[in-house]
């Protein structure tokens, strides 16, 4: 009897080890979806960010390019109006000493 006891115990012990076995393995398969989904996840999230600095830089040096350009631009529109002023101070002296000469 103590062995029919033992064997049933034997059985029902086997049987659990089973089960728990299964939902070992279920749990590894769902982690390891999981896992994989999170990972996708993060490579699409990496990609989309990587594409989003690419586009951020050529937007900032198109940015640095104008800023360059107007900068130019100024310094030529400050250079001209200086020698727009010396062209006319030397034009205002000639008048003066025409006008010098007149009187």
């Amino acid at each position: 009897m103590e062995r029919g006891i033992a064997d049933d115990a034997s059985i029902v012990a086997k049987a659990q080890l089973e089960v728990a076995r299964a939902r070992l393995e279920a749990a590894v398969s769902e982690l390891q979806s999981k896992t994989i989904s999170v990972y996708n996840d993060v490579e699409k999230t990496v990609e989309n960010l990587a594409i989003e600095i690419i586009t951020s830089m050529d937007f900032l040096e198109a940015a640095y390019a104008a800023h360059l350009e107007a900068k130019e631009y100024r310094v030529g529109a400050t250079m001209a109006r200086e020698q727009d002023n010396i062209n006319w101070e030397k034009e205002l002296k000639e008048a003066e000493k025409v006008l010098e000469r007149l009187n």
